[in-house]
């Protein structure tokens, strides 16, 4: 069986796969799958060091390249030759290399907030030393629960996540949810699987085959940059921005991600 652990959600005929950002774990995309209708039939994975699938020691097991075949694996298991794939911030990268290595696997593919990565060598070096650093902090935090929220509520201080403050319920949802994870494995996937770690994959972005739609919150600046960015590299890709959103959009406005989503799943 799959190393990964799998959430599936949904009836429908049409099976698409979603992947979870830093900290969060397959369990979150339940709500917008029911949204999505009776059309949809969710797989779900918890991606290496988050929710119940921490199991592997090390950064190796946590790679990107370890989590691209426990996808493939419990893709093969169910039967899935080939679908959709939506990934959100760090699982956007994670769909991005998916597609680009195994592209007959993908149908469609959407990347919400998430970029293909660092291209200067000066600055990947950098962001993996502020990675090992958090990695440290969280290894700290391992058997401290009030010291990990003290964390998440840090964390989601982030200019990234300002739009937050508008939201002080999903906000303190979020910080609750996230107190699930296992710091040490949160760690792990940060040596292996963060920004700094995963190459640049720019210079790949023309040879993306299937449609690709980047969405963006129009209050995350970052992001929002990065979306032009790829969309401006390849006719094939379409960008949407999400106005009063921030980084994490499929949970600040559902109903809005949603309505976009659904039509560009089933087309």
């Amino acid at each position: 069986m799959s190393a990964l652990h799998w959430h599936e959600f949904g009836q429908g005929e049409k099976t698409v796969l979603f992947l979870h950002g830093f900290m969060g774990s397959g369990e979150e995309w339940r709500p917008i799958i029911e949204t999505l209708g009776p059309a949809i039939h969710g797989l779900c994975p918890d991606l290496p060091g988050h929710g119940r699938t921490q199991a592997a020691e090390g950064a190796a097991g946590h790679s990107v390249e370890t989590c691209i075949e426990g996808l493939l694996q419990g893709l093969d298991e169910r039967g899935v030759a080939q679908c959709p794939v939506v990934g959100y911030s760090m699982g956007g990268r994670v769909a991005l290399q998916f597609t680009l290595r195994h592209p007959s696997r993908v149908q469609r593919l959407v990347l919400e907030s998430a970029s293909p990565g660092i291209e200067d060598e000066t600055q990947r070096a950098v962001r993996r030393a502020r990675d090992a650093q958090m990695a440290g902090e969280l290894r700290a935090l391992q058997d401290n629960r009030e010291g990990f929220r003290a964390f998440l509520d840090e964390w989601y201080r982030h200019p990234m996540f300002a739009s937050l403050e508008k939201q002080p319920a999903l906000r303190a949802a979020l910080i609750e949810t996230r107190l699930d994870n296992s710091p040490d494995g949160l760690a792990e996937s940060l040596l292996g699987m963060g920004a700094g770690a995963q190459s640049s994959l720019w210079r790949d972005l023309g040879s993306l085959s299937c449609p690709t739609l980047v969405i963006v919150g129009n209050l995350d600046r970052k992001y929002r940059l990065v979306g032009e960015q790829i969309s401006e590299s390849h006719s094939s890709i379409a960008l949407y921005e999400m106005n009063e959103c921030g980084h994490n959009v499929h949970l600040e406005n559902p109903a809005a991600f949603t309505t976009v989503l659904r039509p560009f799943l089933l087309a």
